[in-house]
């Protein structure tokens, strides 16, 4: 009976496998209660599935940046280890010491992966015990599922553990907040000593904050400082691209400035011209892991900004001042990075017409004439092929070959051509796919309400589906989808009314049962007039909701890197404007430099 407390798991008395429920209750009664085990277990093994894919993604990332930690502290400590063999203890030694604490930090960073790889290996040996329990009719078999329920969650708190500590390292390695034209606000060391000297290749040292950096822009780096704002008063950049290394200082000591490298010319990190009737704009540093960038207009601006996938709310990026163009533009919208050049490209409103354009914080580089206003939607295919979406998906093709103007109505005209007379939504994803099981195609995906559009591009003729969507929980939330994200084949949308990010299950597209999947990633905020844009070749910053599929891991060619490694110093302006860091031989000023080397190499 109902009341009666007494365990499920009596025995039956002609056969003492089998279950019967408590003495009192029916069988019925019994079979109904310890049923649920076999729901619980289902549960817990999805709990350690999620902790153990996030997990395996933070353990790529952390032993990709210790490697990265590695090499750079190798590469750059054989360079200043040569110019104390030259110059003696004058050349070299500040720098060697940063340099091994970057070594050190990359052992613990891998370390820390090695640690929470034997977490998230037992969580999936727990899962694959967890998959071959069968008949839960049998005492035994709920007696071994409570156990290995009580292995999962002991498990899972250990993951979480090892989450918060490999995450955390992970920030500290590469923070990934980068704020375009943050670098702009610091200036040389010696240009606070000797302005002559303000471009040649400098080191310093001093009072260290927090962990080194690696894989940052210089942007990123002056970001991380700027983050630490009652400690960090500048930074020591070294390298370029993937294996650069960024150090944050409290305070500096010393300093070595170095005369025989050739020429840089004005440290400009943003935008320069490279031949006449051209402008190169500079690309954006994508890293490893991806940001959720969107374009908005708001306020009678037109801003770029990154949703932070842990609290859902946005950090402005980049303003795209209005000053830029003459006359001033109206807003910008179906806004891209193309995977070719790394360069931001958006759809620039004028009074009667509309350009695509090359944007950095600096900047804007007008590439061709758009059909007409108001085009909303917008996204790169892994060719360059520029598509967009106003009323109808058209396409630009090899928009990266395009020259660069830097006034719109110079731009001359440039062909697009008419894919398909479908009308998508608020925003769109590119992605190559085997979605028709005839081969890896390209293809458009864009969200109206509930419903996937969904366009093959290539090969042409193009071809479209509608198809109708469902989550775990029932349907996709009504509303707008005006931003959509691509992170390798990982593919987002974010809902305009604010009720979430979804993430697509692409193996679950079947586009003869017309159907397809979302679960929800992650949280939002309501905007309207936005865009979105991100690094397709990034790993997605979300955490996993959707199991890993099983295919060929994608290796990363590693960008090609100077012939000779570089190095700046850098300290804020707003801390040291109107003053000097000269060394004082009378010991008076507190801020100067206690040491400063001169050395005529390179």
């Amino acid at each position: 009976m109902a009341g009666d407390s007494s365990s499920c798991t009596t025995l039956c008395e002609g056969d003492r496998s089998a279950v019967c429920g408590g003495k009192v209750k029916s069988s019925i009664f019994a079979m109904h209660m310890c049923a649920t085990t076999k729901s619980e277990l289902a549960d817990a093994s999805e709990q350690a599935n999620i902790v153990a894919g996030d997990l395996d993604a933070k353990i790529h990332l952390a032993s990709e940046l210790a490697e990265k930690l590695q090499a750079a502290s190798t590469k750059n400590r054989a360079m200043f280890g040569m110019a104390q063999a030259m110059f003696g203890k004058g050349g070299g030694p500040a720098e060697g010491n940063l340099m091994q604490e970057a070594k050190v930090f990359a052992g613990k960073l891998s370390s820390a992966a090695v640690t929470a790889g034997r977490v998230a290996k037992k969580l999936s040996g727990l899962i694959k015990r967890a998959s071959e329990f069968k008949d839960f009719s049998k005492s035994a078999t709920i007696t071994k599922a409570e156990r290995l329920m009580e292995a999962m969650a002991a498990a899972v708190e250990a993951g979480g553990l090892s989450q918060t500590t490999l995450g955390d390292m992970i920030r500290l390695a590469k923070p990934g907040k980068e704020e375009l034209r943050a670098a702009a606000q610091y200036y040389p060391v010696m240009h606070f000593v000797d302005k002559k000297y303000a471009s040649a290749m400098q080191t310093c040292s001093g009072m260290r904050v927090k962990a080194p950096i690696v894989g940052e822009s210089a942007d990123g780096c002056a970001s991380s400082c700027d983050a630490a704002i009652h400690s960090c008063i500048g930074f020591n950049y070294f390298g370029t691209g993937n294996t650069s290394l960024c150090f944050l200082f409290s305070g500096l000591k010393s300093a070595v400035y170095y005369t025989g490298c050739e020429r840089q010319g004005h440290m400009t990190l943003l935008q320069s011209k490279e031949h006449s009737g051209n402008l190169k704009t500079e690309p954006w540093d994508c890293g490893s892991v991806g940001r959720p960038l969107q374009a908005i207009n708001e306020d009678k601006k037109s801003v770029i900004k990154a949703l932070d996938v842990a609290t859902g709310k946005y950090e402005l990026v980049l303003e795209v001042e209005k000053s830029l163009t003459r006359p001033a533009f109206s807003k910008i919208n179906a806004c891209g990075i193309n995977p070719v050049d790394s360069i931001i490209y958006c759809a620039m409103d004028f009074q009667r017409k509309a350009f695509l354009a090359r944007i950095d914080s600096s900047g804007v580089g007008f590439v061709a004439k758009l059909p007409s206003k108001g085009q909303y939607s917008g996204d790169f295919d892994e060719k360059g092929n520029f598509y967009f979406n106003g009323k109808k998906l058209m396409k630009l093709s090899e928009v990266h070959l395009l020259p660069a103007a830097p006034v719109q109505y110079s731009v001359k005209k440039q062909t697009w051509k008419v894919v398909s007379d479908i009308q998508l939504g608020g925003d769109m994803a590119i992605v190559d796919e085997d979605i028709e099981g005839t081969g890896v195609h390209t293809y458009v995906m864009s969200l109206i309400d509930k419903e996937l559009k969904v366009v093959r591009v290539s090969p042409e003729p193009a071809q479209t589906w509608t198809v109708k969507t469902r989550t775990l929980k029932g349907r996709l939330p009504a509303g707008g989808w005006g931003a959509a994200w691509k992170f390798k084949n990982d593919i987002y949308f974010a809902n305009d009314e604010g009720r979430g990010v979804y993430h697509l299950d692409i193996a679950s597209i079947n586009l003869q049962e017309k159907t397809a999947s979302f679960e929800k990633a992650g949280d939002s905020v309501a905007m309207s007039s936005n865009d979105g844009l991100g690094c397709a070749h990034a790993r997605s910053p979300f955490v996993p909701v959707i199991p890993p599929r099983i295919e060929a891991y994608h290796h990363e060619t590693p960008s090609a890197e100077p012939e000779r490694e570089t190095a700046r110093c850098m300290v804020k302006l707003s801390k040291f404007v109107g003053t000097t860091l000269k060394p004082d031989p009378k010991g008076k000023c507190k801020q100067c430099l206690k040491e400063l080397t001169h050395i005529d190499q390179c």
